[in-house]
């Protein structure tokens, strides 16, 4: 048997929280095979469910390669954090700062040095100034990033991702609906073997797209071979809500 995946413990973890506000019984877990489904076996009371998890996650084409959005965003994060701390070790850090990346599908990391180099030389060029028109930075006659100063009292550099690319907001959700279809088909057939009631647990985690707007995207798709799906809002626990379910007490018990 195969380590249980962190998001299915993630997961695991932010459903038991939703159920202790809902049962008072007992509340069960038993672990799948992580070879098959279901991820996982539920029970409290006289209820017994199978549990599966799936993460719906973007992706973006970087240099011919899929790669998930949220980890270019962690990875672009990583990169203006240590800027930023290059700035403060340097003591010219001085005021906020917005770093906005609208390309990422270039040859990002044969520029990286420069560009750290450009954004830094940047605020070290405008520390004494309360802000500044923002900028843009460009290697090779590619614009890689716009950077400004604002006038905030505080010693930061924030990230920004601007969506150049075919990620604008009614594709990403036009691809999120898709994706979402995609998942729901896929693990009502996965589930199908099991008498027990079926529970989809779906973490969002897509960048442009709020996990509110999920109840929209799902209106016309087929649910109903589950009793339950949660949407757990990867950014924002207290947004996560039962997005359908059998049981009308679930649904009125959305506040996280």
């Amino acid at each position: 048997m195969s380590a249980m995946r962190q998001d299915e413990v993630f997961a695991k973890a932010v459903f038991n929280c939703f159920l202790e506000k809902i049962t008072v019984d007992p509340i069960i877990w038993k672990d799948g095979n992580q070879n098959e489904p279901p991820d996982f076996y539920l029970s409290f009371g006289s209820n017994e469910f199978v549990v599966e998890v799936t993460a719906l996650m973007q992706h973006v084409k970087v240099q011919e390669q899929n790669v998930p959005i949220l980890a270019l965003s962690e990875s672009l994060k990583r990169f203006v954090g240590k800027i930023e701390r290059e700035a403060i070790e340097a003591e010219i850090l001085n005021g906020t700062y917005y770093v906005i990346f609208n390309n990422w599908y270039g040859d990002f990391q044969g520029v990286s040095k420069k560009l750290s180099q450009d954004i830094f030389d940047f605020i070290q060029g405008t520390q004494s100034a309360t802000q500044s028109h923002p900028i843009s930075i460009e290697i090779d006659f590619v614009n890689y990033c716009r950077i400004q100063k604002i006038a905030k009292p505080d010693n930061h550099v924030h990230i920004g991702i601007y969506p150049r690319t075919a990620m604008v907001m009614e594709a990403a959700r036009r691809e999120t609906r898709e994706l979402l279809e995609s998942m729901i088909v896929n693990k009502s057939k996965k589930l199908g073997e099991f008498t027990q009631p079926k529970i989809l647990l779906l973490i969002a985690q897509s960048y442009f797209v709020d996990s509110e707007v999920y109840s929209e995207l799902a209106k016309g798709l087929d649910l109903s071979g589950f009793h339950t799906v949660f949407l757990i809002d990867g950014y924002d626990l207290k947004r996560s809500y039962v997005l359908h379910s059998q049981n009308n007490d679930w649904l009125s018990a959305t506040n996280f």
